[in-house]
């Protein structure tokens, strides 16, 4: 009785993960397997699963960029079924071992995995929130105020995917600034000591053309969504700005900016898909203004 708990708990320890990759046409004993992500080798045997059911052991026999031809060596195979690795347990009189092939890993490693790439285009829009704090000449008095506004952007992007999980997004394009205060808030356009004049309100028109690089973790290699988080690191430099009240020399300043942010790539065929990503950026502050922005965008892209 021990004996068979331990190899049931072994099997459901050993069940490998699923992969991207699932049976688009079944021809007698032969498959043609669908791999967006070329995630299969040459070699290796998978289960062909279906509602978390095995339904088949299939063996890779071909392979190139973007498909596999398989061999169906036991069961049934089944259009739209997704592979899993197969695993191997093995015991003998006095314990139970776990044997995978050397071919057989999970992953592809770092050495055996290909680069690939793909471009597409983002569009979509910035919430911006700024503050503002100066003393004022009469009362000596700090004062603070609040800036906020709403614009649109579009920007270009290329992705390298360098693993399976780990890839690389360059950003390029329009990405502008456009932030006011409420009429209540303080006024601005700071004279020569400084201070605000009662005439101009608080604001920030500036656009910006640039660029960032994003490193991005994948959380799931799931064949129809793949989320993610990152973090990236750019350059904005400003072509217009005109408007703009609140800060004063630094206006027209090419600038450093950070963002943090999540996203998922949502696969639409083999090789377009839906990019969606959602961050916090933060810009350098000048003397006396800080800004920040949420943004959130959407776009296409095709896998080369």
């Amino acid at each position: 009785m021990l004996k068979i708990f331990i190899q049931l708990a072994m099997s459901l320890v050993l069940v490998g993960p699923v992969y991207g990759a699932s049976v688009s046409r079944v021809k007698g004993k032969s498959v043609l397997i669908e791999d967006s992500f070329n995630e299969t080798r040459k070699g290796q045997i998978y289960y062909g699963v279906v509602n978390s059911k095995k339904k088949a052991i299939i063996k890779i026999v071909n392979k190139r960029k973007g498909e596999a031809l398989g061999r169906i060596l036991k069961g049934v195979g089944i259009p739209g079924a997704q592979l899993m690795l197969r695993k191997t347990v093995v015991q003998n009189i006095k314990k139970t071992t776990t044997i995978t092939r050397r071919n057989d890993l999970v992953a592809p490693t770092r050495a055996s995995y290909k680069v690939n790439y793909a471009l597409g285009i983002l569009a979509g829009a910035n919430y911006n929130l700024g503050a503002i704090e100066y003393t004022e000449n009469t009362t000596g008095n700090r004062v603070e105020g609040s800036l906020t506004g709403i614009n649109e952007n579009i920007k270009a992007f290329i992705d390298l995917n360098l693993t399976p999980r780990f890839s690389l997004r360059a950003r390029m394009g329009w990405m502008p600034y456009y932030a006011e205060a409420e009429d209540t808030a303080p006024r601005c356009l700071p004279d020569q000591v400084g201070a605000p004049s009662a005439l101009f309100k608080c604001a920030v028109f500036i656009d910006y053309v640039g660029g960032d690089i994003a490193a991005r973790l994948k959380l799931s290699v799931a064949r129809a969504a793949q989320f993610w988080v990152g973090a990236s690191v750019g350059i904005y430099h400003p072509i217009n700005s005109e408007g703009t009240t609140a800060l004063g020399n630094s206006v027209l300043e090419t600038i450093m900016h950070f963002t943090a942010g999540a996203g998922v790539d949502i696969r639409l065929s083999e090789r377009l898909f839906m990019p969606i990503e959602i961050d916090y950026e933060l810009f350098p502050p000048s003397e006396n203004v800080s800004l920040s922005s949420i943004g959130a965008r959407m776009g296409f892209g095709l896998r080369l």
